[in-house]
């Protein structure tokens, strides 16, 4: 089940095990991440919150790669076919765009990582998050995705309601 709580300057979406996105009415920005290299990580229940641009960053290539696994089980899914993913392109050009460097995914799991074999993102948070950002036309899911990264008082809060 879908819920939006609207609180004085908060705003957030959650489920029983969904991961929020919380931002505040301050808008503050960055354009560095602290590294190219972006790993796959393992998103399910446990707390954690991710303010870093290049955590947030690993938490957007991998909820990319978990709602494809979700919703399009007939492909291949190779890395190529990963990293070919239109939105995967998206995410990356608009990275390029707004810092100047490329990144590259460790879809392997060399750099502490999960790799694509274990990364994973809560089965909810895909199920209602990919609604709000994959099912966007390109200028809308890149102007969400370098909002959700480069903006400081943007928090993706990994929890759920057993706490």
């Amino acid at each position: 089940m879908s819920r939006q709580v609207s609180r004085v300057g908060v705003f957030e979406t959650n489920s029983s095990s969904c991961h929020s996105i919380s931002f505040n009415s301050n808008y503050s920005s960055t354009t560095t991440l602290n590294s190219t290299m972006i790993v796959l990580g393992e998103y399910g229940w446990g707390y954690e919150q991710l303010v870093t641009p290049s955590d947030k960053l690993s938490y957007l290539v991998t909820f990319i790669v978990e709602y494809y696994r979700y919703y399009d089980r007939k492909s291949k899914q190779t890395v190529k076919w990963f990293d070919n993913l239109i939105h995967m392109q998206w995410l990356k050009d608009a990275i390029e765009d707004k810092t100047g460097e490329s990144i590259e995914i460790d879809y392997a799991g060399r750099y502490a990582g999960a790799g694509l074999k274990n990364c994973y993102v809560d089965h909810q948070s895909v199920e209602i998050l990919g609604d709000e950002l994959i099912l966007k036309d390109e200028q809308t899911f890149k102007e969400q995705a370098l909002d959700i990264v480069f903006n400081n008082n943007i928090v993706i809060i990994i929890d759920n309601d057993n706490h």
